[in-house]
């Protein structure tokens, strides 16, 4: 009820001494420079993201129709300069139709350099070419090649004899009208360019007209800049990336030169370090390029002057918010700065003032809520003063209660502090320590129970950042008598409200009579590891005199067994029946002697860990048709039969013999135990990674006590039949395969014994661990 009730003291004077602390910070002030600034960025904000946004688009808007521009232009041009080019073609061709010019040259082919005919047909050649001079004003020069490619006729007279029959444009010249691209000519030493075209006899080409392309029409309407800005340039390049015109150069005739024009210079990219709009445009009949380009900025500067005045507007656009907020924060900061100045009454302990409520907006509010506040804390106040002082005397009742049960309490509770001096101490530990209550608080706890052990432990909580929850521990402390006691201690760390741990408690038991007990099963314990150890060695003791009675027993064995069939066979002489009779059971004793010592051997080897496996590639197929096979044997003496079904094909990894062992014993026990007209069977089942053998038996059955320790050393359902130790022997030899064993059976209705065994044998077990 107290904890209650004083959270809602604090919540209630929570918002007053807040409202005063940040007035006091001057948070008034800081609270309009904040309007203030919502204002500006309320009007500004979206004035700034529609001017961005308007101003992107304007230059994207700029730019697609500064290429299209651009692109119109270079057009424009192109389709102009591949017309001029055709009409040099078509001029080209108009002179070579000429019919005299072919006859003409036809006639010097044919007749002799002296005749009449001759020099008749020289003279008409030349005066060709000077009709041409005075009448072709678009060829710089016009020269005639004969046949053989020697100029016959021009309007250079210099060049009259020249032999150009190595030239490109001659060559093709002969078959097409053909334009060259520009080149630097030797001759002249400047650029120039030619364009060819046959000269036709009937059907036969006879010569070749060729005209010297003047191409400053070419330059003048690369270099017009007509309605274009002053940063354009315009290139006109060939095929090979030569520059034949610019509009950058002086001279009407520039020179041929390598030409950094990209063939995809459209769009907006660099060019030398600046940025540039550009658009090309292909020339079809020569090959050439022609690309427009202008400087960007050039293209903007529009929107820059535009975005200049913008940014002016803007600066006086928040000249403009910023008086108006400073007008409008004051209006909503004063009735704030008023309720303020009734907040230190309130934060004294005054809750009586009232504000008044001078507006209706959600100020006004707030000081109406303010004044319920200041009106239900007084009444709280006083109704919560009332409930402390009974709540202080429920705690004062708790806590007397506590004080009695830990008086009371026969072990020994103290407290420390987190210095480790005592503050609280029951009677027990008066009563242990001989020291009271009163004197033992101030005191540290390693002086009042002296023990090297406790002094460590108080300095290492003491350094800890994470003390113990709590925990138990045994030592010796010196009681108020002087006598040295064993006690068990438990401890826990004191916390406060915020979790920090302020102390330790510890509680302190006798434990002098349980120490005692405590030393005496140790003592019992060590006596008991004696008695281990020497069952161990008499356990070590039976396994060696196996080994050696075993090994001992073998060899008189053999020499019986040997003499005792040299007699029967009757090498020494003849036999009547009944010694006969005697022999064979002395052969037969001798043999079972023998199973009974490999047994015993087995067993040692088995109990010693040095019993070791072959493994390898096994048919168990056919060794489990084997062993049935030569068990059938005795089976038969007994009328037994003896049945077996195995699929083919059965391969595992194994130890031949041992398991041939295992299913010998097996069988043998089958038999052993079926009576007359029994039956005996023996299945295999492959289940993939591994292959299960049962062996079932009619056989009189095996108790459900004697079946628990069926597979146990020297354990024997019948005392009178064997030792005990075959059935031992194959489920170590199973289990040494990484297989296991099993047994069912119920008195009466006969057994099954079953194994299973891996196809695959990683490594065998060690038959010490079996």
């Amino acid at each position: 009820m107290f904890s209650t009730d004083q959270n809602e003291l604090k919540s209630l004077q929570c918002p007053v001494t807040t409202i005063k602390w940040c007035i006091t910070k001057g948070y008034v002030m800081r609270l309009q420079f904040k309007l203030i600034l919502l204002f500006i960025a309320i009007s500004i904000v979206p004035f700034g993201i529609i001017g961005y946004y308007t101003y992107t688009l304007s230059a994207e808007s700029m730019e697609d129709h500064a290429i299209m521009h651009l692109n119109s232009v270079a057009e424009t041009r192109a389709d102009y300069i591949n017309t001029w080019l055709a009409e040099q073609k078509s001029a080209a061709r108009v002179l070579a139709g000429t019919s005299a010019v072919a006859f003409n040259i036809e006639v010097m082919r044919t007749t002799h350099p002296s005749s009449k005919e001759y020099l008749q047909a020289k003279d008409t050649i030349w005066e060709f070419g000077d009709i041409v001079k005075a009448e072709s004003g678009d060829f710089e020069e016009v020269f005639v090649l004969d046949g053989e490619g020697i100029i016959v006729s021009s309007t250079n007279g210099e060049t009259l004899g020249d032999n150009k029959s190595s030239r490109e444009y001659y060559r093709t010249g002969l078959n097409e009208t053909h334009i060259t691209d520009v080149y630097e000519s030797p001759a002249l030493q400047k650029p120039t360019m030619l364009v060819s075209t046959p000269l036709i006899l009937g059907t036969r080409t006879v010569g070749v007209v060729v005209g010297r392309i003047n191409i400053s029409t070419i330059h003048r309407t690369i270099s017009d800049r007509k309605g274009l800005g002053e940063t354009v340039n315009t290139f006109l390049t060939d095929r090979y990336g030569n520059l034949v015109s610019s509009s950058r150069d002086i001279s009407a005739t520039p020179p041929v030169i390598r030409h950094d024009v990209r063939q995809d210079c459209s769009g907006i990219y660099d060019r030398n370090g600046r940025k540039v709009i550009g658009a090309q445009v292909w020339v079809p009949d020569p090959g050439w390029f022609l690309t427009v380009e202008q400087d960007h900025d050039e293209i903007l500067s529009a929107m820059h002057t535009i975005l200049e005045r913008a940014i002016a507007v803007t600066f006086s656009v928040i000249i403009l918010i910023s008086l108006f907020s400073i007008f409008v924060t004051k209006r909503i900061i004063k009735p704030i700065r008023q309720l303020y100045e009734e907040t230190e009454a309130v934060a004294k302990g005054d809750y009586s003032v009232q504000v008044p409520v001078i507006s209706d907006d959600e100020i006004g509010t707030l000081t109406g809520r303010f004044n319920e506040m200041t009106s239900r804390l007084g009444d709280t106040h006083r109704k919560l003063e009332g409930k402390i002082a009974l709540a202080n005397r429920d705690l004062e009742d708790q806590r007397s209660k506590l004080e009695t049960i830990l008086q009371s309490m026969t072990d020994c509770v103290f407290a420390v502090d987190h210095n480790f001096r005592i503050t609280m101490f029951n009677r027990a530990c008066e009563e242990f320590t001989g020291i009271s209550a009163d004197d033992a608080t101030g005191m540290f706890c390693h002086d009042l129970f002296p023990s090297t052990e406790c002094e460590t432990r108080c300095r290492l909580w003491d350094h800890s950042d994470n003390p113990p929850v709590g925990t138990c521990w045994q030592t010796h402390v010196t009681d108020g008598n002087g006598r040295i006691v064993s006690i068990m201690t438990c401890g826990a760390p004191l916390h406060d409200a915020d979790g920090n741990v302020t102390g330790y408690v510890e509680v302190l038991r006798d434990v002098t009579e349980l120490a005692k007990v405590t030393n005496e099963l140790i003592s019992a314990n060590t006596e008991l590891e004696i008695a281990n150890a020497e069952l161990r060695e008499l356990d070590q003791l039976k396994t060696d005199f196996l080994n050696i009675a075993s090994h001992e027993l073998r060899t008189p064995l053999t020499s019986i067994k040997g003499f005792a069939g040299f007699v029967a066979d009757e090498k020494l002489g003849e036999l009547n029946e009944k010694q006969k009779n005697a022999l064979s059971k002395v052969v037969s004793n001798s043999d079972r002697m023998t199973r009974l010592i490999s047994n015993m051997l087995d067993m040692s080897k088995i109990r010693s860990g040095k019993l070791e496996l072959t493994i390898a590639g096994l048919d168990l197929s056919g060794l489990v048709s084997g062993v049935v096979a030569d068990m059938k044997l005795v089976a038969e003496e007994k009328n037994i039969s003896c049945t077996a079904d195995v699929p083919d094909g059965l391969v595992i990894d194994g130890d031949r013999d041992r398991i041939e062992q295992v299913l010998v014993n097996l069988l043998g026990n089958a038999i052993k135990f079926t009576p007359v007209d029994g039956s005996v069977s023996v299945t295999t089942i492959d289940h993939g990674t591994c292959i299960k053998v049962s062996v079932s038996d009619t056989g009189i059955g095996i108790a459900p006590d004697d079946l628990a320790h069926i597979f146990e050393e020297f354990w024997q359902v019948d005392k009178s039949k064997g030792i005990g130790l075959s059935l031992a022997i194959a489920a170590n030899i199973v289990r040494e395969h990484g297989g296991a064993i099993w047994a069912t059976s119920e008195m009466g209705e006969g057994s099954t014994f079953g194994f299973r065994l891996p196809k695959t044998v990683s490594q065998p077990q060690g038959f010490g661990d079996a």
